[in-house]
């Protein structure tokens, strides 16, 4: 009998193992989705703040076109979009978090350098040199003899400077020169400034320790705000200052600061952290409208203005990783404008440049601008959108094909961002590859 019930009790004991072993394995699968959920989430929301930021940029140069306001509710439009340059910051932040967290994970495995600039080259060269090709060859041979004065004077500059196109050197012609260029080329000065991050970044990355990246980060930051103070003090003009690389590092650094925070899992998903960047940031696009027209040209903006909205850019995207302000950034139209934002950015000056040559100056009805603003606005983006999938289709796919065939990129992976072993997954029109931890994929995310 004892025999018997020794035998039922351990036969017991095996049934309510296995059953907890089930349970477990069942709650550990629904974790799993729901974490695959949440990185999916991200992805999406880091489409979407993409997308917003090349919408600010597009409208902050279609509205250009209303510097004559003849109402109230003109002038209220005119000055909300002229904050659209924030976009570029945002741009820069998205650009350091993203390539940081990418380097971070692989800087320990083969051909780290290698691999890095092969795929940057695919990605970013191609539309940019072809872009080139067609102002130098195409636009400026026939539109020089038909512009005159101040317009006239920009296209001859840019085809002076035509090498520091070439060479991503165009934003330190553009300080040097102290003038935008004109007609298509003045918005690459931006490119240029992520190309020198992208010769740069990835050697600091190799050598320092993540601990001392951190101090990097940190003094980088300062030295761009005592740049900023330093030129403004000497009477520099805040157009070479907005141009001027060391001045610009901000929104770059404080990405590539958040990735470091986030590759260590420094960060926990607290209310501050979550709430707080949304808030401040439309405090800040508030802030920019009450300072009028050009807020960017004001000495308190582009000196602790820009350090101020570098950092609180970098909180928004991790703020979109987590909280409600996901859902905000994963509209369709956003993630759309996301994934072909490269092409967008690039192209989309010679759109209104032609848009506004057949179309001639605003008209008014009923005394205002803005109904033909916003037809003039739409329009634009609207031939902006099918002139990057036209690109998309018909060039930069293409050499995105290349990337794992001929610079394989390895994922050595990190506690935040994911696993060893990442399996390959169709390619979109991205370049910055996140990590899902649960699937082991690379999920892609657009470029600039």
């Amino acid at each position: 009998m004892a025999s018997c019930r020794c035998r039922l009790h351990r036969a017991s004991d095996a049934i309510v193992v296995f059953q907890n072993s089930l349970v477990n394995a069942t709650t550990n699968a629904k974790r799993c989705d729901m974490r695959t959920q949440i990185v999916d989430s991200k992805i999406e929301a880091l489409d979407g703040i993409r997308g917003a930021a090349v919408l600010m940029v597009m409208l902050y140069h279609f509205a250009h076109v209303t510097r004559v306001s003849h109402s109230g509710i003109d002038a209220i439009f005119y000055k909300v979009a002229l904050t659209g340059w924030v976009g570029v910051d945002i741009f820069f932040a998205l650009s350091g978090f993203l390539i940081s967290g990418i380097l971070l994970r692989s800087k320990n495995s083969d051909g780290y350098l290698r691999s890095f600039y092969g795929r940057r080259a695919l990605r970013i060269f191609p539309l940019y040199y072809l872009y080139l090709g067609f102002l130098f060859f195409v636009l400026y041979p026939l539109i020089s003899n038909k512009v005159s004065g101040a317009e006239s004077a920009k296209v001859a500059a840019a085809l002076d400077a035509w090498p520091w196109f070439v060479f991503y050197l165009s934003n330190v012609k553009q300080a040097i020169a102290g003038v935008f260029f004109g007609a298509g080329a003045g918005h690459l000065w931006s490119l240029a400034i992520e190309e020198q991050f992208y010769f740069i970044w990835p050697l600091i990355v190799l050598l320092a320790s993540e601990i001392a990246l951190i101090y990097v980060c940190i003094g980088l930051l300062f030295l761009g705000l005592i740049v900023r103070i330093y030129l403004s003090m000497h009477g520099v003009s805040p157009e070479v200052i907005y141009v001027f690389t060391p001045g610009r590092i901000d929104g770059l650094i404080s990405g590539s600061l958040l990735a470091v925070f986030v590759h260590r899992n420094l960060l926990r998903p607290t209310c501050f952290l979550l709430k707080g960047p949304p808030a401040a940031f439309l405090l800040f696009i508030v802030a920019l409208i009450a300072f009028g027209s050009r807020a960017e040209a004001s000495p308190l903006i582009y000196t602790v203005g820009f350090s101020i909205l570098a950092l609180i850019v970098a909180g928004l995207i991790n703020s979109a990783r987590y909280s409600s302000t996901r859902s905000v950034f994963r509209t369709r139209a956003l993630m759309l404008m996301g994934k072909y934002s490269y092409a967008l950015y690039i192209i989309h000056p010679i759109i209104r440049e032609a848009a506004l040559r057949m179309l001639g100056k605003p008209r008014l009805l009923f005394g205002s601008q803005l109904p033909w603003q916003v037809a003039f606005s739409a329009g634009c983006v609207c031939m902006s959108i099918i002139a990057a999938l036209i690109s998309w289709h018909i060039v930069e796919k293409h050499f995105m094909a290349l990337k794992d065939r001929l610079f394989p990129h390895r994922d050595l992976g990190s506690p935040a961002f994911g696993g060893h072993k990442p399996r390959s997954r169709a390619e979109s029109p991205g370049n910055f590859e996140v990590i899902d931890p649960n699937r082991n994929a690379t999920a892609k995310t657009p470029p600039i």
